[in-house]
């Protein structure tokens, strides 16, 4: 049972599996008015609630409304935890026409893509159709809906034809991008390409490499025999990601079809049930069990189809959970990735002209400092620039002189509905001969309570570039 700091609800969510399975051991109780009705149907008794009060130190009032306000919330047979996420309200762009963007890779190598090729880690999304048995999926007990049979189960089908189009493998490099860049901060490996099994299971307290596996399927039997049928997106079991011995628990699931196989969407979806497994728990409000966001803003870990999806500490007006999502993320099983570039003016990665060096804002406060030079005084233009696809940073460059104090600040407003505009950063100005330093971090908008966001989920990679005709390399 995890003890970090903000993750009080969580061990109220993980301390509620072991209700189930008293239950299961000492039978129902005899009178109905000792038994708490979840939000979900489940029936535990008043007894049991008090003993986790007790353990976690949380009040009969707090574990009983935990219990009664989310509906997603559900135990299987064995007293074990899992989220099935509803759909959100659906906007005018979850009907629009499914449009395939140009990839960045070529389209063989579709299902062969890493983002952070080598870690340890991994988040396996599986587009292509799985054969899944001997899981906790298939054993049925899930609110009654039956067992998921052993068998084959589709995969992401947008034109009902056999196999892969070229638009469905760029659909399928866009998703793979957005979630790649959801969890950038980290050190985890987002991956289209099939791991061997050691790769994902963990066999004991003592191994390093484990994983999850996103099983994307258009498959309505596996939709209603682990989800409950249609309107929902996803499920995925809590807390299990850096579990040993869980390995029937590692497959999550996506339906895109209840998306409208919109990439954006199906995106947010996997990185939502991917956090699940990283003991995420849901970013609400007081009146809904899915916070669906402001402006262009909405936290990953509620429910909308807004251009801006980041990872949230519950800074939106209404917020029902604290949950610091960085941090329980890192101290589950994915741990921040090393700092790629010094935050020090004199230890700064050294740029040449017309050369792209890329970096990742790791951290709230994370900040990268490169270093140019020029050799007559004339016209520099720099740019830093997101990534293509769900970009979560909102870039903020700072251009100091070579005895450090600040020229300038770039940093344009964002957009406040819409599409995410305003996240990228230049500069065009002169500069004199010698060194200037770039300074890059990542910064919020507006108000996070109503009209924007904070920094603290600005982070991701970038690439920065500067042209002059003084330009001088290193």
């Amino acid at each position: 049972m995890r003890t970090n700091r903000g993750s009080a609800r969580t061990r109220l969510l993980l301390a509620a599996t072991l209700v189930a399975a008293t239950l299961a051991a000492t039978g129902s109780p005899s009178q109905a008015d000792q038994d708490i009705r979840t939000a979900a149907g489940q029936s535990v008794t008043v007894d049991k609630v008090k003993e986790i009060a007790g353990e976690t130190g949380e009040s009969l009032a707090q574990v009983t409304q935990l219990l009664r306000e989310d509906a997603s919330m559900r135990l299987d047979a064995k007293g074990r935890l899992y989220h099935a996420d509803r759909v959100a309200k659906a906007s005018a762009t979850s009907s629009a026409p499914v449009v395939a963007a140009s990839p960045d890779h070529p389209l063989a190598d579709t299902f062969k893509l890493h983002s952070r090729r080598g870690s340890k880690k991994v988040i396996y999304l599986d587009f292509t159709g799985e054969r899944v048995c001997d899981t906790e999926w298939n054993r049925g007990g899930l609110l009654g809906l039956g067992a998921l049979p052993c068998g084959t189960y589709a995969g992401y089908d947008v034109d009902g034809r056999a196999g892969f189009s070229n638009a469905e493998r760029a659909l399928v490099q866009e998703v793979w991008a957005r979630v790649a860049e959801d969890y950038a901060p980290f050190d985890v490996d987002v991956t289209t390409e099939r791991p061997a099994a050691w790769r994902i299971n963990r066999s004991s307290a003592s191994d390093t490499y484990f994983g999850v596996h996103g099983v994307v399927s258009s498959s309505t039997t596996a939709r209603d025999r682990t989800c409950g049928g249609p309107g929902c997106a996803g499920v995925a079991y809590v807390g299990i990601f850096d579990e040993p011995r869980t390995d029937g628990q590692r497959i999550f699931w996506a339906f895109p079809e209840e998306l409208g196989n919109q990439p954006r969407r199906l995106a947010d979806v996997l990185s939502h049930e991917a956090g699940h497994t990283l003991n995420l728990l849901h970013d609400g409000n007081t009146t809904a069990e899915y916070d669906q966001g402001h402006g262009i803003w909405a936290p990953l870990m509620g429910a909308s189809d807004r251009a801006l999806t980041q990872w949230s500490r519950g800074e939106y007006q209404g917020a029902n959970n604290r949950q610091d999502d960085l941090s329980v993320i890192a101290t589950n099983g994915a741990r921040y990735k090393a700092d790629d570039h010094s935050s020090r003016l004199s230890s700064g990665t050294r740029l040449n002209p017309s050369s792209t060096r890329s970096g990742v804002i790791g951290r709230s406060a994370d900040v990268d400092v490169f270093r140019l030079r020029t050799r007559c005084r004339g016209t520099v233009n720099v740019a830093v620039r997101n990534v293509r696809f769900g970009p979560n940073l909102d870039i903020r460059l700072r251009i100091y002189n070579s005895r450090g104090r600040l020229v300038t600040t770039r940093n344009p407003t964002s957009s406040s509905s819409g599409m995410a505009g305003g996240l990228d950063a230049s500069f065009r100005g002169i500069r004199p001969v010698g060194t200037t330093y770039l300074v890059i971090d990542g910064v919020g908008a507006r108000d996070p309570r109503t009209t924007g966001y904070s920094g603290y989920g600005s982070l991701g990679r970038y690439g920065v570039r500067y042209t002059s005709s003084c330009g001088r390399r290193w």
